[in-house]
């Protein structure tokens, strides 16, 4: 597939980029930043520093959560929920769909059996319906074709839009078998952005600024 669009350009945080300074950022033409709210059961200690600070400089924001396999996905889904629509936060009409990250985790249960996997998936849509019912906006997954094989190469969770982690390439074909397309692509996990000190991931949207400011409504 050819983009008939500019992409628009975005990045992914947590408190790995330290104190960032969200001018600079929106300064250097970024329009979009996916922050890190939780992991497991514990709140990104930046979470809502950077929330505020992406939305205080017209920087569209969503948040996203670290998946552990083995950890009741109930309580991840509170902690997620609790991190940036509890407290004073707000998440809602506006924002970008929250996230959920599948990935290789060296503290989780491995899904290594049908067995495994069949209970992965299962937590996993719990972790999605929960956090739909509680914030009113359709979760997308972040994950990659690689890892996507490993736990079985599972087909009941394509009703939930698709960001793809695919670096090294100047498009990303590489995507699970489940989806058709993606929504969003994680490009580089070395990019250097004004603001920020030290690598961060890149990220680009497929559509223009409209459609970008469409998926926040609700």
């Amino acid at each position: 597939m050819v983009a008939t669009v500019t992409p628009v350009e975005g990045i992914d945080v947590s408190v790995y980029q330290q104190r960032i300074d969200w001018a600079q950022v929106a300064q250097a033409g970024i329009r979009f930043a996916f922050i890190r709210a939780s992991y497991s059961k514990s709140t990104d200690e930046r979470a809502r520093e950077n929330w505020q600070g992406a939305a205080d400089h017209g920087i569209l924001r969503g948040g996203y959560h670290f998946f552990r396999f083995g950890r009741n996905p109930l309580t991840q889904a509170e902690v997620f929920l609790d991190a940036l629509a509890g407290g004073g936060a707000t998440y809602g009409r506006g924002d970008l769909p929250p996230v959920l990250d599948l990935e290789w985790d060296r503290w989780g249960v491995y899904p290594g059996t049908p067995d495994l996997q069949a209970a992965y998936v299962r937590d996993v849509r719990t972790w999605l319906d929960t956090v739909a019912a509680a914030l009113g906006k359709t979760p997308m997954l972040y994950s990659n074709r690689a890892y996507w094989w490993e736990i079985g190469n599972p087909d009941g969770l394509n009703g939930f839009p698709f960001w793809v982690a695919h670096w090294g390439v100047s498009w990303p074909t590489s995507i699970p078998e489940a989806w058709d397309d993606w929504l969003f692509w994680q490009y580089s996990s070395g990019g250097t952005v004004p603001g920020i000190t030290g690598l961060v991931d890149l990220d680009r949207f497929q559509g223009g600024a409209a459609a970008l400011e469409a998926i926040t409504r609700p």
